[in-house]
């Protein structure tokens, strides 16, 4: 039984369209009756599972943090990310930037002034909310700290905690493990984000498959130990 990432995993970073061996993998799976769950850290558009299952992905569960973040907040918002998200947010909560209760922050390329205004937010009491803990994300083929990184900067700056809403918070693993209804050392967890996905994982006793068809460009620069690390997924196809 699987949980799979997708950007990275399924998708390409660069074009977002199917890496090599990613549908022939979904349709292995299907084709076994293997269970798997597609957990992303997807932020950016609502209808990402419709547009999955169009590029012919073929999966029955989902999750993504959007699906979890009413969960988390209320009104009076504060929201730093790209304008897709902000507008995704704005129709469920009142957005304040004056006097806002949580501060949720997303994927996007930051400033001095944007990080000054989280500061400033943190310290005067409102609560941080992280909408994953990727570590890095990849533009242009360059890559940038990504929510999870940006967090960790924002708690060493101000001393404040923060609260996770999708990988690898507890929280959402579980919210996957119950579609599958199994322990998670019956699990085995596939992504290309060794730090955001797999360390926390592990941690939870799920087994870890690394590929490297995503953000890490070579073997040398894996700082953690997973069960297995793979080219693709060709690898996992029997």
């Amino acid at each position: 039984m699987y949980f799979i990432d997708v950007q990275g995993t399924l998708i390409s970073d660069k074009d977002k369209t199917p890496l090599p061996y990613a549908v022939e993998f979904i349709e292995h799976l299907n084709k076994n009756n293997i269970p798997f769950v597609i957990v992303t850290n997807n932020t950016k558009r609502a209808d990402f599972r419709e547009y999955l299952q169009s590029l012919g992905f073929n999966f029955k569960y989902y999750l993504d943090p959007l699906m979890v973040l009413d969960e988390k907040i209320g009104d009076e918002v504060a929201v730093f990310g790209n304008d897709n998200f902000k507008q995704i947010v704005s129709k469920k909560h009142k957005l304040n930037y004056k006097n806002p209760k949580y501060l949720v922050l997303s994927v996007g390329i930051y400033d001095s002034d944007d990080y000054a205004k989280m500061i400033e937010y943190i310290l005067k009491g409102v609560k941080l909310i992280a909408m994953h803990k990727t570590s890095i994300y990849v533009v242009n083929n360059k890559r940038y700290p990504a929510v999870g990184a940006i967090a960790e900067m924002l708690k060493y700056a101000t001393g404040c905690e923060y609260e996770v809403v999708g990988k690898p918070s507890i929280d959402f693993f579980k919210k996957a493990q119950k579609f599958l209804n199994v322990e998670f050392d019956k699990i085995t967890m596939i992504s290309d984000d060794l730090i955001g996905d797999l360390k926390g994982a592990k941690e939870l006793g799920m087994k870890t498959i690394l590929v490297l068809t995503g953000k890490i460009k070579d073997k040398k620069e894996i700082r953690e130990n997973p069960d297995m690390i793979l080219e693709n997924l060709k690898g996992l196809i029997c």
